[in-house]
């Protein structure tokens, strides 16, 4: 038989790659299970805390699990997993017993009561006065023959609850007074844009329509009125009096101030005069007895001060009409107006 030498040069190759083969192989498995850990915890974790998750299951870790596991015994019981808080919140919420509210203890923060302290000295309201000339102006009749004017002038003391009102008003011509008001009125608010009135009003009359050597006449009413601002920003007051002579007497009033520019304002105005029965010596008659309808245009040169023209029409109405006429007095009148307002 031949054998042939076995060549060690030709076996260290085959022997080599071998060995390479297995090497690569288990350095190949070896790093997939080492890698393999570390993918399991780095997946997405949320920003808070994982035992404060609102019901979401994470994959983690064993050391994170078992300390986990550990926290967690220190939790108190809920009823829901949804919102766990720590226990330093649970026991900072704890609410007193009666009788530490009672006594006014309180936390720093009011989270366990609040006591009813007095009122902040800025929160009270301090009192004020103010003067308002509502109108300040003179008149000349359409025919151009008589001047006249009038006023109406209001001063108030007090706060947003209570104030005292002294107002007055009156009309003049040639010189001499022909009639004026004087009242003194309480003022209280009972809604955001409604208060009410009540007080005392003396009446002056220089009454042409009256039947006695003495056509002075002076009456005194007592009662209130509701004033305030209607939606769409009209500016209402009714008012109605009642005097010891059993006469009753009803005032409307409306307003509303039509801002054409920032600085001019046209403001037409309407008012009522209506009175229970005839009064002869104070002329006037039962029913709606004036109407008197005016338009004013006014320029403000600051919020406080505002000149301004208008035209006005004075119509008296029903008995007192008549009154007026039997003594042929004129029942109607038209003027042309130039005036001021204010208010300190």
């Amino acid at each position: 038989m031949n054998f042939q030498k076995l060549n060690g040069f030709n076996l260290l190759p085959n022997t080599a790659l071998l060995t390479v083969a297995a090497l690569l192989t288990t350095v190949a498995s070896f790093s997939s299970s080492v890698l393999a850990a570390p993918l399991e915890d780095k997946q997405p974790v949320s920003q808070h805390n994982h035992h404060n998750m609102h019901g979401t299951t994470m994959p983690m870790s064993m050391t994170n699990r078992v300390m986990d596991a550990v926290s967690m015994q220190n939790v108190p019981k809920v009823d829901s997993l949804e919102h766990v808080e720590h226990p330093e919140a649970v026991a900072h919420l704890a609410l007193p017993d009666k009788s530490q509210i009672t006594a006014g203890l309180r936390s720093p923060d009011y989270s366990n009561g609040y006591r009813n302290t007095a009122s902040h000295h800025m929160m009270s309201s301090p009192n004020f006065w103010s003067l308002d000339a509502e109108k300040l102006e003179l008149a000349r009749n359409a025919d151009g023959q008589n001047t006249s004017g009038q006023y109406e002038l209001t001063l108030w003391y007090g706060n947003d609850y209570n104030r005292l009102y002294l107002n007055t008003s009156g009309e003049f011509e040639q010189d001499n007074l022909e009639q004026a008001s004087t009242s003194i009125m309480w003022w209280r608010p009972f809604s955001t844009y409604w208060n009410t009135t009540f007080g005392l009003k003396q009446d002056y009359q220089q009454n042409d329509a009256a039947q006695d050597t003495d056509p002075k006449a002076e009456q005194t009413w007592l009662g209130g009125g509701i004033r305030g601002l209607a939606p769409y920003w009209f500016e209402l007051e009714s008012s109605i009096y009642a005097s010891l002579g059993g006469h009753s007497q009803l005032e409307l009033n409306a307003s509303y101030d039509l801002n054409i520019s920032q600085k001019l304002v046209l403001q037409p105005e309407v008012e009522l005069m209506a009175y229970g029965k005839t009064d002869v010596q104070h002329g006037y008659g039962a029913g709606l007895a004036e109407i008197k309808t005016g338009l004013r245009l006014r320029y403000e040169l600051t919020p406080q001060f505002a000149p301004y023209i208008g035209f006005e029409r004075e119509r008296l109405m029903g008995k007192t009409a008549k009154l007026y006429k039997d003594l042929e007095a004129n029942s109607s009148s038209r003027k042309i107006l130039l005036g001021i307002r204010f208010w300190y």
